[in-house]
């Protein structure tokens, strides 16, 4: 145990007051701004899932006492209803656009086949006919053509050995009567036509030979290679024809589906042209939540003229039988100072000399997006307060407490390699140096946890008076 010398002490005590230890009540205190929010509220606002032009015509005054039913904000109508009806009107069209595209789409199921086929057998005759000719047809023309040539020079040769048996007959008897002359100008007549005959015969056959037969297994060819495509075209568009028609057809039924959804969403958006009170209170401005009151945006659009925002809080109904809470946000080292169950004193601005007991009954365990905590206190207020919604006060929260606290002015504690310590005046004058254990520190006096009892001195350096 260190004790000082008697000349050291007497400097000490020269320059030093002393503190003897007391068991008090200690605490330690947090003061919060804090705003009166009501427990419960009603927030007014329109949802439309079509319609978004809600041009305000009237709006109930902020602050206003309604009833249940009472018309809070009325919209204009006219663009709607214009928008409503040739809405209506294009129905009619719609519907019978889709019935046509169905009926189509049934004929082409129907004949779609059925062209299939139908340029199935084309091509099909189209190849016949063309392997027909080249194995037997074009042999048969052409052996044909040669026979009538043939013939043709068969027939003049006829004729002429015929006009030459009767020249020879008629020579023998040595007088050509009228009989035979006429005979005889027959058969030259005969044999005339015999060369005219075979000369046709064979312009004919080199024609049949050179154009007509060559040219007809040509055509025969292009009908054959025609009927092919167009059935192989056929066989990749008709198909794919008639799925994009089901395709188109499956899309109007789904467009005209979501077209009645849509018309049946803008006919349902009428009832927000109308916004009335759910229940009997007082109308504030804006959205009341749990933690917080805003009405600065919806004073931009409760206004006459203003539009209001969909799925937007526009108003809140407070009922006059409400009670109230508290509530504030801290940071992050209040947060670690607070408790729930922690009670504190709340005073009003402009209630001069009155307090409210409240009770710490939220703690938020983490953030919210301003990087804040948000709190909330409940407080009980007597029937004939005149506060409301909105109101703000100052709550001082209690963060800690020690009813036998033994507590030093904390410049009596020094520090001495890292631990906490105190000069103790003894009963013979002296004085030593302490440990102690040290808690909670307010209003300039420190809680010794160990280390001290009651009653007991403490030298205070008069230099940190």
């Amino acid at each position: 145990m260190k004790y000082l010398t008697l000349s050291t002490l007497l400097i000490v005590l020269l320059q030093a007051r002393e503190h003897t230890v007391k068991e008090s009540n200690f605490e330690t205190n947090l003061s919060l701004d804090v705003t009166l929010i009501p427990t419960k509220a009603t927030v007014v606002q329109i949802e439309p899932e079509e319609w978004s032009n809600f041009v305000v015509q009237e709006v109930v005054e902020h602050g206003s006492t309604v009833k249940a039913g009472d018309i809070l904000v009325k919209c204009d109508r006219e663009d709607y209803d214009e928008k409503l009806a040739d809405a209506n009107k294009a129905v009619r069209a719609r519907k019978l656009n889709l019935d046509k595209a169905q009926r189509e789409l049934t004929d082409l199921e129907l004949t779609t086949p059925r062209s299939l086929e139908g340029e199935r057998l084309v091509f099909v005759t189209a190849k016949e006919t063309l392997d027909y000719f080249t194995t037997t047809g074009r042999d048969l023309e052409e052996r044909t053509a040669k026979e009538r040539l043939d013939s043709a020079r068969m027939g003049l040769e006829y004729v002429q050995e015929e006009l030459k048996q009767l020249l020879m007959m008629y020579e023998e008897d040595g007088v050509t009567e009228d009989t035979e002359e006429i005979i005889l100008k027959r058969q030259r007549i005969a044999l005339k036509r015999a060369k005219f005959g075979l000369e046709r015969a064979e312009l004919g056959h080199k024609w049949a030979m050179e154009k007509t037969i060559p040219r007809k297994a040509i055509d025969l060819q292009r009908k054959y290679d025609s009927a092919l495509l167009k059935y192989e075209t056929a066989k990749l568009s008709l198909p794919r024809a008639l799925e994009l028609k089901q395709i188109a057809v499956e899309k109007a039924v789904k467009d005209d589906k979501e077209a009645d959804e849509k018309l049946a969403k803008l006919k349902a958006a009428t009832e927000f042209f109308i916004v009335k009170a759910p229940s009997d209170g007082i109308v504030y401005f804006g959205e009341i939540k749990e933690n917080s009151w805003s009405a600065s945006e919806a004073d931009k659009f409760l206004k006459e003229d203003g539009k209001l925002p969909a799925e937007t809080p526009l108003l809140s109904i407070i009922a006059s039988d409400t009670s109230f809470s508290l509530h504030t946000s801290v940071d992050q080292s209040e947060r670690l100072k607070l408790a729930e169950k922690n009670s504190a004193t709340v005073t009003f601005t402009g209630l001069d000399n009155q307090e409210f007991e409240a009770q710490l009954t939220k703690l938020a365990l983490v953030p919210n997006g301003a990087g804040k905590y948000p709190v909330a206190l409940s407080v009980t207020l007597p029937a004939d307060s005149p506060l409301v919604t909105g109101m703000t006060g100052k709550a001082d929260v209690i963060t800690y407490q020690n009813a036998t606290a033994l507590t030093v002015p904390a410049s009596a504690i020094s520090k001495e390699n890292g631990k906490s310590m105190v000069q103790v005046k003894l009963a013979d004058g002296k004085s030593e140096s302490r440990e102690v254990t040290v808690g909670k520190t307010s209003d300039g006096n420190t809680e010794i946890l160990s280390g001290l009892e009651a009653d007991q001195v403490v030298i205070i350096p008069d230099s940190e008076k």
